[in-house]
């Protein structure tokens, strides 16, 4: 069917394709990775923490009141994994049980499609 035009999108897309095999035509492949810690700063609008650290010199220390907070934020991007989907339900509702829900997805997720 040479008129039909598909589109595919997700996380497990790369496993459907093994399965079925890779179509004919053009394919072009956008892989998507988990936000970086600056990008989860951009995304919970603290953009004074952004120009702090993008702009900190290497070779100096960082002061004590910024570097602890800055250390407390990154201990939350790690704990929601970068994920875009539990950082906007952390920003939404703060609610732990929340990210462990959508962890537990994706992980459940994973684990069906290689069965």
């Amino acid at each position: 069917m040479p008129e039909l035009h598909v589109i595919a999108a997700g996380s497990l897309l790369d496993f459907a394709i093994e399965k079925v095999g890779i179509p004919v035509g053009r394919i072009e492949a956008l892989y998507m990775r988990p936000m970086s810690f600056i990008e989860y700063l951009a995304a919970t609008d603290n953009h004074v923490a952004i120009r702090s650290i993008m702009n900190h010199a290497t070779d100096t220390i960082m002061q004590e009141p910024m570097h602890t907070t800055y250390i407390q934020e990154l201990g939350t991007y790690l704990a929601l994994g970068g994920m875009p989907e539990s950082i906007a339900s952390w920003i939404d509702t703060k609610n732990p049980l929340r990210i462990e829900r959508i962890h537990a997805s994706i992980l459940d997720s994973y684990k069906t499609s290689r069965n």
